[in-house]
């Protein structure tokens, strides 16, 4: 129970300190929840558009391989960039298995890697078939198998790991650019919040420091009415802090000064019935 006017600002204090700190650790753990959100699928298109573009840089050192054997012809230089283009098949693997798992959750780009895999696994088997001819010397056959086996789906499997890596990269950066807004809008809608909480406090001191300020003017009042002989002041007491002990103070001072003028009149009253004896 608030017993002084001390405890009634401290109430007012606290009640406007605590919601404000509650509220700016209710916006910092929001900030931070909602940065990890959105970093986490930030990471993931930025991670799945390099995949893609590695990709690309993997099959396209197998194309100019291939170039290279026909080109050079020597059997010992072939069978080494023929051993190089396996080991990037097997890098293109496993960069396309990571893609799938990274991209799972993402239909609009399983589609899309979907396609990917399915002309890259054409385009795989007709570079390791046209490798085989050069090796064997027929390189016309070679380049009629990259005419109707290759070329067709390296156009596909290119232009979808191109489209790929841009739906990607647009991607992070619409994530990037919608976690600024909703910080923006978080430190608003805050900014309101603690506002509205200032005010709320500001005019709870205000009404404490009305109704404390109509208390000591009562008081005042019936202590310069008590200063004229006014004896029948009225101070209304509530509460238990200083202005209600004020109050009190007041009620016992025209309690005392009442006691007194009575006592002053008993004895006026009984001096008078002494002298009338006297004179009969």
């Amino acid at each position: 129970m608030l017993t002084t006017i001390k405890s009634k600002f401290l109430l007012a204090l606290l009640g406007t300190l605590i919601p404000s700190i509650l509220l700016c650790l209710f916006l910092l753990n929001s900030l931070h929840t909602s940065k990890n959100n959105v970093g986490t699928l930030y990471n993931r298109d930025f991670i799945g558009s390099a995949l893609a573009s590695s990709i690309d840089g993997q099959l396209t050192r197998v194309d100019i391989n291939i170039l290279r054997m026909i080109a050079i012809g020597s059997p010992e230089l072939i069978a080494q960039w023929k051993q190089e283009n396996e080991e990037r098949f097997t890098q293109v693997a496993a960069s396309i298995a990571e893609l799938k798992h990274l991209l799972s959750q993402e239909k609009e780009h399983t589609a899309k890697l979907q396609a990917i895999t399915a002309s890259y696994a054409l385009m795989q088997a007709g570079m390791q078939r046209q490798v085989e001819l050069i090796e064997a010397g027929d390189i016309p056959g070679g380049a009629e198998v990259n005419r109707t086996q290759v070329k067709d789906n390296a156009d596909a499997t290119f232009a979808g790991l191109a489209t790929l890596r841009e739906e990607l990269g647009n991607s992070a950066k619409r994530r990037y650019q919608q976690q600024q807004a909703a910080n923006t809008r978080a430190m608003m809608l805050s900014a309101i919040a603690l506002g509205l909480i200032t005010l709320a406090g500001v005019s709870i001191a205000l009404l404490l420091g009305n109704a404390i300020s109509r208390s000591i003017r009562r008081a005042v009042t019936a202590v310069e009415h008590l200063s004229d002989g006014v004896l029948t002041v009225d101070v209304k007491v509530t509460g238990k802090d200083e202005t209600a002990q004020l109050a009190k103070a007041v009620y016992r001072i025209r309690d005392r000064l009442q006691g007194v003028i009575a006592a002053q009149l008993e004895m006026a009253r009984q001096h008078d019935a002494g002298l009338s004896l006297i004179h009969i």
